[in-house]
């Protein structure tokens, strides 16, 4: 009966994350939000004797906004590089032809 109920629940809700021991790549937000959990924690540990308890707190929240906007910053610099480079590569290609001619 046991084996029967895990079958079904493969079927209906396969996890292959948890059937086959590899975990779920999680999405940017995930990964942000688990980041500066971690790096909150750490704080809290080191920092909370000196700056209080609410350490960790604060800086989860500064954290996460710091990540979002540095996320956001290098998604515009890597379109302004991509229009760099076919920019460049279109006055390279030019001169080129230019020459051939």
């Amino acid at each position: 009966m046991g084996n029967s109920i895990y079958s079904r629940a493969v079927r209906d809700e396969p996890s292959v994350g948890i059937c086959d021991g590899k975990r779920p790549t999680p999405t940017l937000e995930e990964a942000r939000l688990e980041l500066s959990q971690a790096t909150g924690r750490i704080l809290r540990i080191f920092l909370s004797n000196r700056y209080g308890p609410f350490i960790g707190d604060i800086s989860e929240v500064a954290i996460e906004k710091s990540l979002l906007s540095l996320e956001l910053k290098l998604e515009r610099y890597r379109g302004d590089f991509t229009l760099l480079m076919q920019e460049l590569f279109d006055r390279v290609m030019q001169s080129d032809s230019k020459r051939i001619i």
